[in-house]
């Protein structure tokens, strides 16, 4: 399972089983391969970004580069993030992108 940081959009490596349950919890991510070193307590969690579908196709395009998906699976992530923001409009970003990830892999 892949987890997405609430604050940079960009898929980590958890040390912490509380950030995969989305609990207010502080914990580590991986600093080397993550673009912010952000402790993720219950403020980040609390303003995390709700944005437009278009706004989630530019960071999925991003997170399918870094992670070099085929273009089966970068068009199957790009139709399951649609799918939910139009289902569960109210989610934030992170929980929307991570869900198609896992979803996809």
């Amino acid at each position: 399972m892949i987890a997405i940081c609430p604050h940079c959009l960009s898929p980590v490596a958890c040390f912490d089983k509380d950030y995969m349950n989305g609990e207010i919890k502080a914990v580590k991510v991986d600093v080397e391969n993550s673009k912010c070193s952000v402790l993720l307590a219950s403020n980040i969690y609390q303003n995390a970004k709700c944005s437009n579908i278009q706004h989630l196709k530019v960071h999925a395009g991003k997170i399918a580069k870094e992670l070099n998906l085929s273009e089966g699976r970068k068009e199957l992530f790009f139709q399951r993030i649609i799918e939910l923001k139009r289902k569960y409009n109210r989610w934030k970003d992170y929980k929307i992108l991570e869900t198609a990830l896992n979803a996809i892999l």
